[in-house]
C-alpha cells in the first residue's frame, strides 16, 4: 500500500508539472527614425499536446475605430519567423480587421517539451503625438491566452541620445481595462524595461506605457519619435494607440478557423483546440 501510494504521488507530481504555459514573453520594440516600429517577440512555451500541438497562431489586428467614430488603419510587415534559431513555416491569411499567422505545419505535431519562437515584425502609426510629449502605448502581450504566463517583459529602444531624466515609463498588468501593478519598471542608457514581477494568470497580460517629453524630439537634430513623421498622419491627426495595440496571441492548434475566428478578434477565451 506505501508502495502504491508513493507511486501515485509521483503521478500526480509529473502531471502537475506538465502543465501547458508561457514560460516567458519579451518583446523588444526599436523605435525607427520614421516612427515605426520593429518589434521581435521572443516567445518560449511547454508544450504537452492538449491546445499546443503544431505551433502558435499569431493573431495582429490593423484596423482600429478613433474616438470620433472614424475608422483607421496601421501598417504591418512580417520580416521573420523562427522556432528555436530556425526559420519556421507559416501561413498568413488577411483578416477584415488585420492578419492572421499560423505558425507551424499542419501535418506535423510537436513533440512534447519546450519550445522557442520568434516572430519579428514592422508596423506603423503606433505612436501619439500630443503638446508636451509623445507617448507609446503597447499592450506587450494580449489578455487572450488560455493558459498563464510565469514572465513577461518588454525593452523599448530609446532613440538616440535621450536621457533617462526625459523619459517617464508606466505600466499596468490584468484583465482588459485592468491597472494592476505588477510589474517593475525602469530607464536606463537607450533602454525603457519592463518586467512582471507575479505570473499572469489566463486571460491577462502586460501592457506598458513610455512618455518622451517635448523637447527632444524637435529641433535638436536628433531621429526622435517624431523625426520623420509620415505625412497622412500628420495631415489625419492619428493616435491608434487609444484603444492600445490589442496583439492577441493565441496558441492554438494549426486548423482552428472558421465561427471562432469572431471570437478571437474580440479578445474571447477560447476552448481547447483539436488537431
Amino acid at each position: 500500500m506505501r508502495t502504491f501510494i508513493f507511486a501515485l504521488a509521483l503521478l500526480a507530481t509529473s502531471m502537475a508539472g506538465a502543465d501547458e504555459r508561457i514560460l516567458s514573453f519579451d518583446s523588444q520594440i526599436h523605435l525607427q527614425d520614421d516612427s515605426s516600429l520593429e518589434v521581435i517577440e521572443t516567445i518560449v512555451v511547454r508544450a504537452e499536446g492538449h491546445q499546443i500541438r503544431r505551433g502558435i497562431f499569431r493573431e495582429f489586428p490593423t484596423t482600429y475605430t478613433k474616438l470620433n467614430g472614424t475608422r483607421t488603419t496601421v501598417g504591418f510587415e512580417l520580416l521573420s519567423i523562427k522556432r528555436d534559431g530556425v526559420s519556421e513555416g507559416y501561413l498568413m491569411e488577411r483578416r477584415s480587421n488585420g492578419v492572421a499567422i499560423y505558425v507551424g505545419h499542419k501535418d506535423r505535431f510537436l513533440s512534447p517539451g519546450q519550445y522557442r519562437y520568434e516572430i519579428r515584425y514592422r508596423t506603423d502609426r503606433q505612436l501619439g503625438f500630443f503638446g508636451d510629449h509623445d507617448e507609446l502605448y503597447w499592450n506587450v502581450t494580449g489578455v487572450g491566452w488560455g493558459f498563464p504566463i510565469d514572465v513577461a517583459t518588454a525593452r523599448v529602444q530609446l532613440p538616440a541620445g535621450v536621457p533617462a531624466s526625459a523619459v517617464h515609463v508606466e505600466g499596468y498588468t490584468g484583465p482588459m481595462g485592468a491597472k494592476g501593478r505588477n510589474y517593475a519598471a525602469r530607464v536606463e542608457e537607450g533602454l525603457a524595461v519592463f518586467e512582471t514581477t507575479r505570473p499572469l494568470p489566463p486571460q491577462q497580460g502586460l501592457t506598458i506605457v513610455a512618455d518622451l517629453a517635448e523637447g527632444f524630439r524637435r529641433g535638436t537634430g536628433r531621429p526622435g519619435f517624431r523625426a520623420v513623421l509620415p505625412a497622412r498622419q500628420q495631415a489625419a491627426g492619428v493616435c491608434p494607440h487609444r484603444p492600445a495595440l490589442c496583439a492577441r496571441l493565441l496558441l492554438l492548434g494549426l486548423e482552428e478557423r472558421g465561427p471562432r475566428s469572431a471570437a478571437r478578434r474580440r479578445g474571447a477565451a477560447l476552448p481547447t483546440a483539436r488537431g
